[in-house]
Parts: C-alpha cells; sequence; structure tokens
C-alpha cells in the first residue's frame, strides 16, 4: 500500500516517525517512531472533533487524520504501510540525481517536473471522510522546497548558493539553475554510446541513445533503475577515477558510488538483515556526501522517506515484490484498450488470475453502447 494513513502536513510529514520538518537529520536514532496504539488514539480524537477548527488543530498537532483503513480492526497504521520503491527510489531520488542534481534530462517533461519541484506543502485542510486513498498518494508525493544545510562544501565556489533571509523564507523560491551541476559534453558523449554499445540481457531496458535531449521524453521507472545500476557504473568509474580526476570528481564518484550500493540492495528480489544494514550505511552515506556536494541544496521528502527502507527490509522482506510495477502495468493495459462506445465490460472475478488485453478487448468486441 503506497498511501499513508497521516496525511502530510507542515510539521509531521509521514507516517513511521514524529520527525518534523527537519529532513536533513541523519540520525535515526534521534527519530521518535510512531506506534499503531498512539496513533488510534490520535484518531479518535481526531474523531470526537465536532468542528474543523478542533480537527485542524488536531491534524496539525499530531499529523493524522482518519481514514477508512482505521476501521479495520487488525489495521497498523505505522508497519502496514509499504513505502512505494518505484515513486520513492526511482522516480524520486534516481530522478532527482539525475535531473536536479547533475542537470541532465532537467527539461523533460515539458516543465512539468520544474513545477512540481517549486511546489510547497499544502496546508492541512480536513476532508469528507468519503474521501479516496488517492487524494492520500498526491499528498505523498508532494515536494517541496526548504532551506537546506550548508554542509561542507567541496563545490567550486560558482555553485555554492547564497541564500538571503528572503529565499529561504519564500516557498516558491526555485532553486538557481546555476547550481545543477553541468556534465561535461565528453562525459554525456561517453555515457550515450555505452547505452548505444554494451551486450544486454533480455531483462534490460535500454535508455534513449540520445540521454539528456529534450526530444527522448520522460524516462521510466524502469530506464532509471537500469541506466542507475547497469549502464552508470560501468562507465562513470572511467571517467571519475583517472590519474587526471579532481578532488571533486572522486568525490561525485564516492557519492554515486554509495546510491547505485543503496540502489542495487532495495531493487533486489531477496533480502537479510545484514542486507538491511548495508542500505542504512550506503544511503546515509549518499545522503552526506550529497550535502557536502550540493551544499546549500535542501532535501526532498522522498530523501527523507528512502531512510526508513532499511526498517521496511526487516519488516517486509524485499520491497522490489511488493512494487508498485504490477499495479502501474494493469494500468497502462487498461487504459490501451479501445473503449469508445463499447459501455459493457464483465473481467474475471477477484481470485481468478489476471485477464489479458487480448481477452479484455474480446470482451469488448461487438458491445456498443
Amino acid at each position: 500500500m503506497g498511501a499513508t494513513p497521516a496525511r502530510l502536513t507542515p510539521d509531521y510529514f509521514h507516517t513511521y516517525t514524529q520527525c518534523e520538518t527537519d529532513k536533513e537529520c541523519l540520525d535515526l536514532n534521534k527519530w521518535r517512531l510512531r506506534n499503531a496504539v498512539e496513533v488510534r488514539e490520535q484518531i479518535t480524537r481526531w474523531q470526537e472533533q465536532t468542528t474543523i477548527t478542533g480537527r485542524n488543530r488536531l491534524a496539525t498537532q499530531n499529523g493524522v487524520r482518519w481514514t477508512p483503513l482505521h476501521d479495520l480492526p487488525y489495521f497498523d497504521a505505522v508497519w502496514h504501510v509499504v513505502l512505494g520503491f518505484m515513486h520513492n527510489t526511482l522516480e524520486g531520488v534516481l530522478e532527482d540525481h539525475l535531473r536536479q542534481r547533475w542537470g541532465i534530462d532537467k527539461h523533460e517533461g515539458g516543465g512539468k517536473a520544474k513545477k512540481d519541484d517549486s511546489e510547497a506543502e499544502e496546508e492541512y485542510e480536513v476532508e469528507d471522510s468519503s474521501v479516496e486513498l488517492d487524494s492520500e498518494l498526491d499528498g505523498l508525493r508532494r515536494e517541496s522546497e526548504d532551506s537546506g544545510n550548508e554542509g561542507n562544501p567541496i563545490l567550486p565556489l560558482r555553485l555554492r548558493p547564497q541564500r538571503g533571509s528572503d529565499e529561504d523564507d519564500d516557498p516558491s523560491y526555485q532553486e538557481d539553475e546555476d547550481l545543477l551541476f553541468d556534465f561535461e559534453p565528453e562525459w554525456l558523449e561517453s555515457i550515450r554510446k555505452c547505452i548505444q554499445d554494451v551486450a544486454l540481457l533480455t531483462h534490460a531496458h535500454r535508455p534513449p541513445g540520445n540521454l539528456g535531449e529534450p526530444s527522448h521524453g520522460k524516462l521510466k521507472a524502469k530506464e532509471y533503475l537500469d541506466l542507475f545500476t547497469i549502464f552508470l557504473p560501468l562507465i562513470l568509474p572511467e571517467i571519475w577515477s583517472t590519474d587526471r580526476a579532481t578532488d571533486y570528481e572522486r568525490a561525485l564518484l564516492g557519492n554515486f558510488y554509495h546510491l547505485v550500493a543503496s540502489t542495487n540492495i532495495i531493487a533486489a528480489y531477496s533480502t537479510s538483515d545484514r542486507e538491511a544494514d548495508a542500505y542504512v550505511y550506503h544511503y546515509t552515506e549518499y545522503r552526506k556526501t550529497r550535502a557536502e556536494i550540493y551544499a546549500g541544496v535542501a532535501s526532498k521528502p522522498n530523501h527523507h522517506y528512502a531512510m526508513h527502507n532499511g526498517q521496511l527490509l526487516k519488516f517486509w522482506g524485499p520491497l522490489s515484490l511488493l512494487s508498485e510495477f504490477p499495479g502501474e502495468q494493469m494500468n497502462g493495459m487498461l487504459q490501451g484498450i479501445e473503449t469508445n462506445r463499447r459501455m459493457s465490460l464483465r473481467l474475471p472475478p477477484i481470485g481468478m488470475s489476471t485477464p489479458s488485453k487480448a481477452y479484455a478487448e474480446a470482451l469488448f468486441k461487438g458491445t456498443s453502447s
């Protein structure tokens, strides 16, 4: 389940901890974990409020509100929520690193991503209890730009931000494009050549050979995964670890290494407590070095959410087996079926095998409104 029963608010922005707005904290021991009993008590108090003002006050204070899931007696509002591997890691952390930190494909999607990146976190608003859980997913995906920590910058001076108080206080402040890391043209060309020439296993997807150009369109989640776990590890060490590499380039490689190591662990189809601990180590190191290299660039909620994947790996097992991929593939299949002027469709009952696209189209054939 990708939706969180605790509505995102400016004070408490996710399900697992009482962590408030400091997304930069990397010490897990400083986070006070939520527990299901406490959340149920908070939900009960929320339901007992008879005014919108009262519910708003409790929601701001506790970061939770009622959803239909809380009526299930066996539902644990903390641990029965799975962080979506596809949206959080692939289309969240990896996409941000490629497009916002490295500046590759930063213009893909016709500017949509820029709008999302600058969007401020919404104030909590009590909604009717019948609201669909889709709204929870929308809230989970919201990303905001808060002021970041300065770290120990190793960036060239021209890339270090000089933020004033007005920029820190303005939720609509947009990150200066000068803060984006500029790939040298020959580096990007080497990546493109690797994409085009490397021999692939049948399950791997080859990203666009013109990576970095707007014409190839938006990358898919699987393409982000293959790019960061297959193609980039083949070529970037040859670029950033040569005898002529600068300290800055070696720092970029170290940061990239920890990102790939943590991604490989969370994308695996098997896991263990040892692997979960290794994930926490590598991902924490990735965020530490990210804060140093890109000093002053704030983390996004997705970066903080991913800190909990170690706990989730120990509780649920391999998160790739619980990912959004099957559901997204089904959505894509159903959206591809021609339904114009065809109103009747009967699919197999729940519990039977998933219908194929051909089966669904056959059911549609000959029907009309």
